[in-house]
């Protein structure tokens, strides 16, 4: 299990050996979180040459708490905690205004409701006084039926009269005896009279019959006109309705080019990115091989050695400082070589989440880059340590030859001196700012475009929550007026049937009115005829 540890105490051993007491502070779990250590638990181990006092390491303990492996400093993960920390708060804070953007999103809904809800309300106003105009139509359809009823009974009277005067033959030999039965009805005044009241009474009754026979033509041709009117009005609707829909078919082919537009424009931002990214890298990479060379160079010119006082230091305490410098040296050496095989390791570790990510959905894509955040900073840590590490250990390295030249130079061994001529990293160096400036430069114009790129993004959106916002208004505008055009469509149907059903009414009403009204007429004719010679008799 890993350990958070203080180092309290260096306790120098009696034979030259020495330990050190680390006081256990905080332990890792399973899942990656961290716990304080009750109590003041202490453990030894070896001495660690590279932390003093009240440094932080890091170490791992068995289950009996036996040291497994070697300490290591603790500033790396310390700094890799406090990141993820802050990581972590921002993570925090982008979803706390991601729930304060929900609260706006529910806000809007439920004024949207509310539109709605009042929405409804007017409908239902509508269809209450649709219900109300229905009600009137149907106390007129039984008021008609009434009036029917009323000239059904008329002319059934009418008929009735009529067969029992029976069709009249003016040529026929009957009518003699038909104006002689008339002959004796003159001759009864009072009976006389009575007929001519009961035809006049059948005229009035076909004059009432026709006049409300008219009433409900001139309705019925107001019927028509309104019908022919609805007929045009709801064809003027059907060609409004078919223009809203190719106004919506426009606006959503226009959406839809928007969104492949800004598609591309993403994927172009996601490769700009990755190419400043390289670039970055690439700079990095140019920057850290001219602090190399330019370290190397400097090595010597840094590290001044006073060969006077070595000269004159006795030999047996110049070869315990040698012993010393070597032992020291070939510490760091192992400690350099450690932090470079966990680079190696720690670089794997980014390829290969690199290419994990190529491959990543949307849903592991978030943790992928989290993760690949880390260990990226985590490699330039170690790498930015190792820099001063290597170059320490050049330093070291320099002092360690000059000691030892003095050294052998006294106990009389021969060192043939390389008169080796220094490297010139002049071109090297100017190679190497020539491509870094030519770098910048190419940065500075990814940097520019992906600004660019960001400002179109941006200005695209708008443009497509716009788009968005003015499909939905018209596809609730088109689905109202295609709800209305039903609603129109079904009251013309219900008035062309209304008409229809007058009409198969009215027609055989006035033909049969007609007939009525000539048999009234040849009785009255007859009648007449037979009034005039009695007249003058």
């Amino acid at each position: 299990m890993l350990y958070l540890a203080e180092v309290k105490k260096q306790i120098k051993g009696f034979i030259g050996g020495a330990k050190t007491e680390l006081k256990l502070l905080a332990c890792q779990h399973n899942d990656q979180t961290w716990s304080a250590v009750p109590g003041d638990e202490t453990i030894a181990c070896d001495e660690l040459a590279q932390a003093g006092e009240g440094a932080l390491v890091l170490v791992n303990l068995s289950n009996n708490r036996q040291l497994q492996g070697k300490p290591e400093l603790a500033g790396i993960e310390l700094v890799r905690q406090l990141q993820k920390l802050s990581r972590l708060l921002e993570k925090t804070k982008d979803q706390q205004e991601e729930i304060e953007q929900w609260k706006q999103s529910l806000s809007i809904q439920s004024e949207e409701l509310t539109r709605r809800q009042m929405d409804m309300e007017a409908r239902l106003e509508q269809i209450d006084q649709m219900q109300e105009e229905f009600q009137e139509l149907e106390r007129q359809r039984q008021e008609m039926e009434a009036n029917w009823q009323r000239f059904r009974a008329e002319q059934e009277r009418i008929e009735q009269l009529h067969r029992q005067i029976g069709p009249i033959d003016w040529n026929s030999p009957q009518v003699g005896k038909v104006q002689a039965i008339i002959g004796r009805l003159f001759a009864n005044p009072d009976r006389a009279t009575a007929v001519e009241t009961q035809i006049q009474s059948a005229r009035e009754a076909l004059e009432r019959q026709q006049t409300l026979l008219k009433n409900h033509l001139q309705q019925l041709e107001q019927e028509k006109a309104s019908l022919e009117q609805r007929q045009n009005d709801i064809n003027q609707q059907g060609e409004a309705i078919k223009t809203r829909k190719q106004e919506l078919e426009s606006l959503v082919a226009a959406l839809q080019e928007s969104q492949i537009q800004l598609q591309v424009r993403e994927s172009l931002l996601t490769s700009k990115q990755e190419l400043l990214e390289r670039i970055n890298l690439e700079i990095g990479a140019t920057e850290d091989l001219r602090k190399i060379l330019t370290g190397a160079g400097d090595t010597q010119s840094k590290q001044q050695v006073d060969i006077k006082t070595l000269e004159n230091m006795p030999l047996g305490e110049l070869q315990e400082t040698v012993k010393n410098l070597q032992a020291d040296f070939d510490k760091l050496v192992r400690f350099v070589n450690d932090q470079e095989e966990e680079l190696s390791l720690q670089c794997q570790a980014v390829a290969e989440l690199e290419e994990k990510l190529k491959t990543a959905n949307d849903y592991e894509r978030f943790d992928l880059e989290s993760e690949l955040a880390e260990e990226q900073e985590r490699r330039k840590m170690l790498d930015e340590t190792l820099f001063g590490q290597r170059r320490r250990l050049r330093e070291r390295q320099a002092i360690l030859s000059q000691y030892l030249k003095v050294l052998r130079r006294r106990q009389g061994v021969m060192e043939i001196e390389d008169n080796l001529q220094q490297i010139n990293l002049e071109p090297i160096l100017l190679q190497l700012k020539e491509k870094k400036r030519n770098a910048q430069q190419d940065r500075q114009r990814q940097e520019k475009e992906i600004e660019q790129l960001h400002s179109s993004i941006q200005e695209l959106r708008r443009q497509i929550a716009q788009q968005e916002s003015d499909r939905a208004a018209k596809m609730q505008e088109l689905q109202r007026q295609e709800a209305n055009w039903e609603q129109a469509k079904a009251a013309l149907s219900e008035l062309q049937s209304r008409v229809k059903l007058y009409e198969e009414a009215l027609s055989p009403l006035q033909s049969n009115l007609t007939k009525s009204r000539q048999k009234v007429e040849e009785v009255a004719r007859l009648f007449s005829s037979v009034e005039q010679p009695q007249a003058s008799a």
